[in-house]
């Protein structure tokens, strides 16, 4: 119950189909709070819930050593932005670094001094915000704390947006 949804299965609305999460794919640890746990409170914190918005993954595999995504990302990118494309959506929001590197075609070393910045970027001819976030899993201290103000600003982007 506690997976996020996959691949645009969201159900969201026209209002609020403008926000994607990419994230890597990785196996639920049986009896751990959730990374969609965390997404949650920070979405409360814009009048969304999980299933206002789209989610897929910047790497398509669910890889046995993650050493390897970097590769990984940078073998799925055009797929991803295949995938972004044909989402009617105008927010991105990379969760970790990993993320952040696809969508905005370039190493970083901090990720800090991305994280809550927008961004522009254009995908097959078609602009997008970027806001890189931290991601949301509950080991990470800044899932929740270095996002907080992301989302309590993100309604207002979300209703210039409309």
């Amino acid at each position: 119950t506690s997976r996020l949804p996959q691949r645009g299965t969201s159900r969201a609305s026209s209002r609020e189909k403008m926000v994607t999460a990419l994230v890597s794919p990785a196996k639920p640890a049986p009896g751990r709070v959730t990374t969609g746990k965390v997404l949650s409170k920070l979405l409360a914190l814009c009048s969304l819930n999980l299933d206002d918005i789209y989610f897929t993954e910047c790497c398509k595999c669910l890889l046995p050593d993650r050493k390897d995504l970097r590769t990984c990302t940078t073998n799925c990118k055009e797929f991803l932005f295949r995938q972004i494309e044909k989402l009617d959506i105008d927010i991105i929001l990379p969760m970790g670094q990993f993320p952040t590197e696809t969508i905005l075609n370039q190493k970083i070393n901090k990720l800090s001094d991305y994280v809550g910045k927008q961004f522009e970027v254009c995908i097959n001819n078609k602009k997008y915000t970027v806001i890189p976030i931290y991601h949301t899993s509950p080991i990470n201290p800044l899932s929740y704390k270095g996002n907080e103000e992301i989302f309590k600003n993100l309604s207002k982007l979300i209703k210039s947006n409309k």
